[in-house]
Parts: C-alpha cells; structure tokens; sequence
C-alpha cells in the first residue's frame, strides 16, 4: 500500500520538498493512517507535518474521548497538535443546512484559518477509493452530469488526497500491521443518512456481484474527470473568440456561432456564460439550462427567458444576452458584519475573510511604500464611527485618490469590469455612511497617513 500511495503522490504531484502539510484527523481509521503514513514519510518526501482536529460540539464525551486521543496519537508521533471547538447543531440551525453539511463547513474553516497561522502550504484529508465509490454512485442517484460524475479529484488547489487510490480495507490492514487504534464515529452507522445507507447497504449488495466495483467507479470517475478538462478547454477557448462583455455587465455571444454547436457544448457555453456574468452557477441547475437552450434554439423572434436568482438569457436578433436587469442588481439585499475595534479577530462574509489588528506604529514610511490592495491601515484615531463590512447598495459612493468629489461604486465596478455577483458579493468597509475601501480594489483618499501617529488598524483580505 506504501509504494502505491507514494506513486499516487507523485502521479498527481500533491506534494514538493519543503511542503508544509496539515493533515485533517478525526481519529477514525481513514485519517489515522493517513497521519502515521505522512509522519513516516516526512523525511523521504521532505515535508514539515501537522494534524488538526476539530471538535464539533457533538456526542458529549465521546467526541471529547475522540480530541484527546487525536492529541494523544500526535504526541507520540511528534506531530504538532492543533485542536478546536465548533458548535456545529447550532451552525447548522443559523445556516439552514444539515449537521453534516454544516459539519463540514466548520471543518474546512478551521483547517484554513490554521493553514493561514502557522503557515501549511497543504490541506491533507483522507479521502479513499471507497469515499468515491460513493461519492459518484450517491450524485448519479440524485441526478448529474459529466462534472458530477468526475467526483472527488486527488488534488484541488491546496487540497491533497493522498489515499484516493487504495480501499477502506486496504487502510483498516494498514492499521492492522502497525497496531493503530483508532475510534469509531457512531454517526456512521446512522442509516437515514444517504451515504451511510450507500456505504452498509447498496455498495455491499454491488459488491456481491462483483467485488471491483468501487474500483471500477473511481475509474469511471476519473475518466469523467479527464473527459471534463477536454471539453472546459474547448469551452473556455470558445468563449475567449465569441464573448463579448459590455459596459453594463451584461454578457453577448452570436446565435448562429452558438446553434452550429452540439446540444452538448450548447449547454456548456451557456454555463459558461451564466458563471462569467455571475460568478456562480448556484440554483442553475441542468433543467434550467436545458430550458435556456430549447429556448434559444427555437425559430422564433427575439424575447428572453428568466432563470433562477434574476438570471435572464435573452435573445435579440442574432446575438444572445446573459445577464441580471439593472432592476435586480440595485434591489440586492444587503448583508453586514460589525467590526469591534476593542477586539482584534478574524471576520467573514460572502465568502471573504478579513484579519483585524490593532497596532502600535513602528515605521510610517514602510506603510506608505507597502501598498498591497488586499490590506488596508487606518489611523485610529480617525474612527469615529463604527466600521462594518457591507455589501454594495443604491448610492454608494467612494472619494478616490487623484480625483475631484466621489465616484459611484456601481460605475466604479462597470469600469473595473466586475462580474454582476462579485459586486453583488464583495464587501465594503464603510464607516457610517462612508466607504472606506474596496477590498482589493480601492481606498479612500481619507485614510492617507500622517506621521506622529500612536496607533494604527491593520486589516486584510482573503477569499476563504
């Protein structure tokens, strides 16, 4: 098994000398093996190593039993150890979403905000070829494409699965020969839960008619996944000579290039274009771009179609329109996150995670010549109103440096060329009524620094 991971490995080159890997552990066997497998390797693969293991405000003193052992096993592995505590029932009422989806978000959060402290350059998890197995069976039973059916990639940006090529029984040997206990999560066995009635009920009865079936599936999965770069490269080429973005947002295309397509590709150029205007393709399923395409397709004049999140696909003669009605863009709800300038931390929204600090100033003319649009210094003694990050609305207006008066925020993201949900999404600083900054964008000519200052506020942006 050791030889065949370390080939994966290298197949889809997870990992370089001087690495930093955090390794997601749970203390069940899948991540359990993952860490002692990575702790042996370290020195061969020339890796630094750490574990973190998230506590999600479930199963009492079970999952209190689960952190220590977790701690425990780090310990005697000389693996650094970071822990934390989630009230995922809780998150998950706030979020409207299931424990386990909730579960997850909270996880992959805490994984990022260590990754971001102590510096790992790479997200470890142990996903295996059983994990996939029901990953694609789970999406072909709900419904979906090609892209769909690619399941689970060995890498993903940041991401590494190491342990997608080999079984769960592969692993559970694994621990056998080098003695890892492990823990079991009884959530596991919950059989109103889709993946688990797929892991102990339908995979095992697949299984009875042919024991390669979870192979067979990873294979399909990753001969989807190959088949999905093609056609994203064709696509992507395809918009780059018939994408046209206007002024306003709004994205055009000609119909005739668009109908000598394959229904195929039809589908996957408007996609295409629904996430360029947008930046997201959430509640766009397959039925509403199929729905688009008949539409487009028919020999009828001009007219339009309304999709979800007031998405409209229009056509106009020979060219067709993707985009949002200015109606739309200026009735989007705004959302707001409160920044406490007596307590430093790390706030999120939309998507974007911003650092605030508090400093005592050392060196103006360092400041001065660092300037990095996603980070932004604020004299504090300028507050005198409360900071809130918020969303863009109606009026919005920013003094920008090298100008007279102020410019509107919506003509200001219309000259930057601003997909419609990024400035729908991206948050502002603001201070009462005034904008302060445009995260990665712009600051106000307001916020330029005087020497003699005793103290600073020091923010940063990521998108998480």
């Amino acid at each position: 098994m050791k030889e065949k991971v370390h080939a994966y490995i290298k197949k889809h080159q997870m990992i370089k000398a001087g690495d930093s890997v955090l390794v997601g552990v749970s203390g069940g066997a899948d991540s359990l093996a993952l860490l002692h497998f990575l702790s042996q390797s370290r020195e061969g693969l020339g890796i630094r190593l750490g574990a973190a293991h998230l506590h999600h405000g479930m199963r009492g003193r079970v999952a209190d039993g689960d952190a220590a052992f977790v701690e425990a096993m780090c310990h005697s592995l000389n693996v650094p150890f970071y822990g934390g505590l989630a009230d995922v029932p809780g998150l998950a009422g706030e979020d409207k979403v299931g424990v386990e989806v909730a579960g997850r978000q909270a996880r992959y959060a805490f994984f990022r905000e260590i990754m971001d402290k102590k510096g790992f350059t790479r997200l470890a998890t142990a996903h295996h070829l059983d994990d996939q197995a029901e990953t694609v069976l789970m999406r072909l039973i709900r419904g979906t494409g090609m892209a769909g059916a690619a399941g689970i990639p060995a890498a993903d940006g940041q991401k590494i699965r190491p342990f997608l090529c080999v079984t769960r029984e592969e692993i559970e040997a694994y621990c056998k020969v080098y003695r890892l206990d492990y823990r079991h999560d009884c959530t596991n066995d919950d059989l109103t839960m889709t993946r688990n009635r797929l892991r102990h009920d339908i995979i095992p009865q697949l299984k009875a008619i042919n024991p390669q079936v979870a192979k067979h599936l990873a294979v399909f999965a990753e001969e989807a996944l190959d088949y999905e770069a093609v056609v994203e490269d064709q696509v992507v080429l395809w918009g780059r000579q018939h994408f046209v973005i206007g002024a306003d947002g709004w994205l055009d295309y000609d119909l005739e290039c668009f109908l000598r397509e394959s229904p195929f590709i039809q589908r996957k150029i408007l996609r295409a274009a629904i996430l360029e205007v947008t930046g997201t393709l959430l509640d766009i399923g397959r039925v509403h771009i199929q729905k688009a395409c008949t539409f487009l397709s028919e020999k009828i004049g001009n007219g339009e179609i309304q999709l979800p999140r007031g998405i409209v696909v229009r056509k106009d003669y020979q060219r067709v329109l993707v985009g949002i009605p200015e109606a739309q863009e200026d009735t989007v709800s705004i959302e707001e996150v409160r920044i406490s300038t007596e307590r430093p931390g790390i706030y999120e929204l939309n998507g974007y995670r911003f650092t605030v600090d508090v400093m005592l100033l050392q060196d103006l003319k360092m400041l001065q010549k660092k300037k990095i649009s996603s980070e932004i210094f604020i004299d504090y003694g300028k507050i005198k109103d409360n900071l809130v990050l918020r969303t863009r609305k109606a009026g919005d207006v920013i003094a920008l440096p090298g100008m007279q008066g102020r410019k509107k925020i919506k003509s200001f993201y219309i000259d930057r060329k601003l997909p419609r949900a990024e400035r729908d999404r991206l948050p502002l600083l603001v201070m009462g009524e005034e904008i302060l900054w445009i995260p990665g964008y712009a600051v106000s000519r307001n916020l330029s620094l005087d020497g003699g200052l005793p103290k600073i506020l020091w923010m940063k942006m990521e998108k998480v």
